[in-house]
């Protein structure tokens, strides 16, 4: 994660201007982000063996039962009876769906997850910094501002004021499918390494529709949802929209002076072809 940048656009709204005069992010539950594919997962079914599944039943109903003893009997006499009609495999598969959506519903409860671009390039106001669209979704169209974070300080100094941290950057895959879990992933994690799933699931919450490209969304997560702090001098540059009002953006400038960000742009609009202007405010160390 060296010299790489992560960018955070801000409507100007009290709360980010909290959130940037002290020094946090605000993690959401998956539930409350803007995607409605958020989280929608497809299920694959290969590599399911009548062995896989009868030790998998066996496991359902010791919980269900709690006794390993009578789970064995249950799980036999299911077998021996839906075999016969050689329905075994759809009524388990109909008790491994219920069982995984359990296991995936708890895994989104205590996921918390914070959104952030990342830069595409080494220009020195690289995409998605220059990316209209960010700015008229984000900033309230084009009147708020943007954080551009260093990566490495900023999950480091996470890291050390709020303990574990996840991080990766979103993948956006071309063939149209929804993320795949393989159900003998989850069947075999609860058999041998719980990890395995939970980590199939992670992937899972690393895929948006290609529509979302434009983005190059990168995800921060943790187990504690609201807010997580960082040290500021993960902060590199901050830059204002030029329709934010004057009033606005002096309050932006001198909340960014408090915190010791020497770096503060006004983006401008060209007025001869579609781009910015990238006009320094105050001194910058940025060349």
């Amino acid at each position: 994660m060296d010299d790489i940048k992560l960018f955070k656009f801000r409507a100007y709204e009290n709360d980010n201007l909290d959130a940037l005069k002290n020094g946090y992010l605000w993690f959401s539950n998956l539930s409350s982000l803007n995607d409605p594919y958020e989280g929608l997962l497809s299920f694959d079914k290969n590599g399911l063996t009548q062995e896989l599944r009868l030790k998998f039943l066996k496991e359902i109903l010791a919980v269900e039962y709690n006794d390993r003893v009578i789970a064995e009997k249950k799980a036999l006499e299911a077998y021996l009876l839906y075999r016969m009609n050689n329905k075994f495999e759809d009524y388990f598969d109909d008790l491994g769906l219920k069982s995984f959506k359990k296991f995936y519903d708890d895994e989104k409860e205590k996921t918390f997850i914070c959104s952030l671009s990342l830069e595409r390039d080494k220009h020195s106001f690289p995409a998605p910094l220059n990316n209209m669209m960010m700015w008229a979704h984000y900033t309230n169209g084009f009147k708020g501002y943007c954080i551009e974070f260093d990566a490495k300080k900023l999950i480091d100094t996470i890291k050390l004021l709020n303990g574990k941290i996840g991080h990766s950057k979103i993948y956006y895959p071309d063939n149209n499918q929804l993320p795949s879990i393989k159900l003998k992933t989850f069947y075999e994690s609860h058999l041998l390494d719980p990890m395995a799933c939970s980590l199939e699931i992670l992937k899972a919450f690393c895929s948006k529709h290609m529509s979302w490209s434009y983005e190059n969304e990168f995800r921060l997560f943790s187990e504690s949802g609201g807010k997580v702090h960082y040290d500021n001098s993960c902060i590199n540059s901050i830059y204002i929209a030029e329709n934010m009002c004057e009033e606005n953006k002096m309050k932006v400038i001198n909340i960014a002076k408090e915190i010791g960000v020497n770096s503060i742009y006004n983006i401008e609009l060209d007025k001869s072809k579609y781009g910015f202007f990238f006009r320094p405010l105050i001194n910058t160390d940025n060349e």
